[in-house]
């Protein structure tokens, strides 16, 4: 699933509150932007750079952030979770462990194509191999507004439910700013 796949999958799930609440879509990502005051406020979803991996899927993560300019391709975006409270992020760890366990182990010739790989580059493979494999472990630590948290998924359902979850977050911040802002 490449990113513009996910991108059309959050579209029509997000895009109808955010244009009933006056955002506009923005340059770069999925972005919405809407203007307030004299500054900007912006929601960008970002999906993971290193793209789709038929194993393990991708990922994506999102930013909102107050900006002074229009133009945000600059600007340092906080992450949503920095938002959130501890018993939304445990909400969202126990939704990530339940995808990271949907999730197939890749094949084991899979595993051993890429361990005869990366012999032929590296002395000691195994913890590029470990390093690989991570990406199906549950995360056992609570996460907290610090966490680089980027939400996993596999199927078009993974990204749907991320969808809605993260969609009502963004929903309950925006309304606690607009209330501070009045």
């Amino acid at each position: 699933m490449t990113a513009n796949e996910t991108y059309k999958i959050l579209r029509p799930i997000l895009g109808p509150w955010f244009r009933s609440n006056g955002f506009k879509v923005a340059k770069g990502y999925l972005t919405y932007q809407k203007r307030m005051g004299s500054r900007y406020l912006n929601v960008r979803f970002q999906c993971n750079s290193h793209g789709w991996e038929k194993h393990k899927g991708s990922s994506f993560t999102v930013f909102m952030e107050y900006t002074d300019t229009q133009d945000i391709e600059y600007a340092n975006l906080r992450r949503l979770t920095d938002y959130l409270a501890f018993e939304q992020l445990e909400f969202i760890r126990a939704r990530q462990n339940r995808i990271l366990e949907s999730i197939p182990q890749p094949p084991a010739d899979y595993i051993q194509t890429m361990i005869s790989a990366f012999e032929k580059t590296f002395r000691d493979p195994q913890p590029y191999v470990d390093a690989y494999l991570k990406d199906w472990k549950p995360v056992t630590h609570p996460y907290t507004a610090a966490d680089d948290i980027w939400f996993r998924y596999f199927t078009e359902a993974d990204v749907r439910s991320w969808a809605i979850l993260l969609g009502k977050h963004v929903q309950h911040i925006y309304n606690q700013m607009e209330r501070s802002a009045a």
